[in-house]
């Protein structure tokens, strides 16, 4: 990159490069089937966000056809498992994949057919034949679509619930359940409300999907780059600037993104490159992009596609729940801002010349492009517009913007616009089909821990640590977190983990959005936390730095997200549960803590470099002050005040 201003583009895909290269072969062809593909799937979505979804497994059926089929046609997939390289393993890959396209429309086109039967006489609970035998072949097909999607990870998870679904009889101990017979377990799974074509890919397909593309289409045709240049102008002076552009900028992309990994590899190589040429290290520019990036998807008024299935979840609207997750994303970027300006100072960093922060006038045309969808798009939200319509609105408002700004005001050729909006279509429907995938494969999880009770016998263990202490009960469930989090993306590990924890931690006394949202966080913070961490592995390759060294970095900078759950379910008030007052005290001492707790993690602070004994001393009052009970919270305050009269008389020179 020359200069730091240079813009938010998105370099062409592998496929585009396979059809640039004159490549010939089932390759090429997977490729310009892909996009004929992605586009009609783009195009399905952004229609029924308009005119309205269709009748049930209709609506969902459709959805998971155009995943399944997308995710097996996706040949250059940078996160999915890596494709054999032997002939005869490339032949029967291929076979599998024309096998699975098969597959996916039979089954489609059987569940249209049969709706009614299934639907309404309940033909799930009386499986025939075919229904065994289609739906046996569509599980293997939507497992391996979850695998070229994102690995081994999820198919051997499915497969294993599989096989505790038909074996559970034979397992000694509170693990075990009556068992199911097979064709019990494909019902349920296939053509079960609780099964692949459920609620919760009803989310998937009729909410998620549209904000996606829009995100993807915005990124594509423009928006992107007045994002990034807008976080120059706002953040490019102040101290430690590139870092604290990669915060705003990681953040507003990461709230329509729908994935962390995802918004790490398209704003990373922008953001990455300016903080270490500006002087911060390889690791922390890479720690800061992922933690940003990772933010965005607890960050209203978007947030990441979870929070749709927690609406879904939870029977409560989008909008109450956006709302629920203000204060705690303000915290967490109060403390995230506070460590980069921190880590600037030890490494005493300034901000950009006055020559690299663009002037608006310079992109105002982006400007265009950028402001009136996403300012259509929060005042539906404002005003509670059913979700999917704002979504569909701000993605019609973002064609005709784009289109008037490049077509008829920049002269931007027809040919390069129509180019750059199937690849905007393309991008946002292959992130559609990874999430489709994954929710779809999920339900067969969740539906398994529902039938079975194991979600009771894991509340049992709960319970049983809950009577020596409510912390440890929460302790036990973060680890739960956080390991699925560790081996699947956001969506399947929010939703496995809330089946499992989650009726244990309400029977406790928690408020069921606080679980929900403990549920959350720490599905989203799997993808910073060794051995796996994903999204800081994608960062670190961009900053060819040590993966492991950035992520305890990341960890640091994000310490206050692995506290923030904690707080939130003993303080719902955090959650807007509770009267005005106690809300704003709340907020008050845990923004102040969160404050104390960057300077100690960063070791610099208020002006000065902290010891290490000046850092243990702050967590002190971090602890007071995140207290539950009043009275600690304001010894936290009495400490922090001493500490602040002492840090001033080291500061002020005594008179003789």
């Amino acid at each position: 990159m020359s200069t730091p201003t240079a813009p938010a583009t998105i370099e062409p895909s592998a496929d585009a490069a396979i059809l640039a290269s004159g490549q010939t072969g089932f390759v090429r062809w997977a490729a310009i089937l892909l996009s004929v593909v992605a586009v009609a799937s783009a195009a399905f979505h952004i229609w029924t966000a308009g005119a309205g979804p269709l009748p049930g497994f209709k609506q969902t059926s459709v959805h998971v056809m155009f995943a399944v089929v997308l995710s097996l046609l996706n040949l250059t997939s940078a996160t999915g498992a890596a494709p054999p390289v032997s002939p005869w393993g490339r032949l029967i890959d291929r076979v599998a994949i024309v096998a699975g396209v098969i597959v996916i429309v039979w089954a489609t086109v059987y569940v249209w057919i049969h709706f009614h039967r299934i639907v309404f006489e309940l033909g799930y609970a009386r499986p025939t034949a075919t229904d065994v035998l289609l739906g046996t072949l569509v599980l293997l097909v939507l497992f391996d679509a979850c695998r070229r999607a994102m690995g081994w990870a999820f198919p051997v998870i499915g497969l294993v619930t599989i096989l505790y679904l038909l074996l559970g009889d034979r397992i000694p101990g509170v693990f075990g359940h009556s068992g199911q017979t097979y064709s019990q377990v494909i019902g349920n799974s296939f053509t079960s409300p609780l099964g692949i074509y459920g609620n919760i890919t009803a989310a998937s397909a009729n909410q998620i999907a549209i904000f996606v593309l829009f995100g993807a289409l915005l990124m594509r045709l423009g928006g992107g780059d007045g994002f990034l240049k807008l976080a120059l102008v706002v953040a490019g002076r102040l101290r430690g600037g590139p870092g604290k552009v990669a915060v705003l900028s990681s953040a507003l992309f990461g709230m329509v993104n729908g994935s962390a990994v995802a918004n790490t590899a398209s704003t990373g190589v922008i953001t990455i490159p300016m903080m270490k040429r500006y002087g911060f290290p390889k690791r922390f520019a890479a720690a800061v992009e992922a933690t940003a990036s990772t933010g965005g998807q607890w960050t209203p008024p978007i947030m990441g596609a979870a929070v749709f299935l927690m609406a879904q979840l939870l029977g409560m609207s989008y909008y109450g729940l956006i709302l629920a997750a203000i204060i705690p994303a303000v915290i967490y970027y109060i403390s995230f801002w506070v460590t980069v300006d921190s880590e600037a100072a030890v490494h005493e960093l300034q901000g950009l010349p006055a020559e690299h922060i663009p002037r608006i006038r310079d992109f105002l045309d982006e400007l265009v492009i950028l402001i009136p969808p996403v300012v259509a798009l929060l005042s539906m939200i404002i005003m509670t517009y059913p979700v999917r319509m704002a979504g569909f609105s701000a993605t019609v408002i973002l064609l005709v913007t784009a289109f008037a700004v490049r077509v008829l005001w920049k002269r931007t050729s027809w040919k390069q616009f129509a180019r750059d909006l199937v690849l905007g279509c393309r991008d946002g429907a292959i992130t559609v089909a990874m999430i489709g995938v994954l929710v779809a494969a999920s339900q067969v999880v969740v539906q398994a821990i529902g039938t079975t009770g194991v979600a009771l016998n894991v509340g049992q263990i709960i319970f049983t640590v809950a009577s020596a202490s409510i912390l440890l009960a929460l302790v036990l469930a973060a680890g739960i977190n956080i390991l699925l989090g560790l081996a699947l993306p956001t969506v399947p590990s929010y939703l496995i983990a809330v089946a499992i924890t989650g009726t244990a931690l309400i029977d406790l006394g928690a408020t069921p959005v606080s679980v929900h949202m403990f549920a959350l966080y720490f599905a989203v913070l799997g993808g910073l936390t060794p051995p796996i961490g994903a999204t800081v592995f994608v960062a670190a390759a961009i900053a060819e730095t040590d993966w492991f060294r950035a992520s305890l970095t990341a960890l640091r900078i994000a310490a206050i997200a692995f506290v923030l759950p904690f707080v939130f379910v003993m303080r719902p008030e955090l959650l807007l549960d509770g009267s005005v007052l106690t809300i704003l005290t709340t907020s008050a001492f845990c923004a102040v803590a969160a404050v104390l707790l960057a300077f100690a993690l960063s070791g610099y602070g208020a002006g000065r470099r902290i010891t290490r004994w000046g850092s243990v001393a702050l967590l002190v009052p971090v602890v007071l002050l995140l207290h539950p009970q009043l009275a600690l919270n304001l010894a936290g305050l009495g400490v922090v005040a001493l500490l602040g009269l002492w840090w001033w008389r080291q500061r002020t020179p005594t008179t003789a």
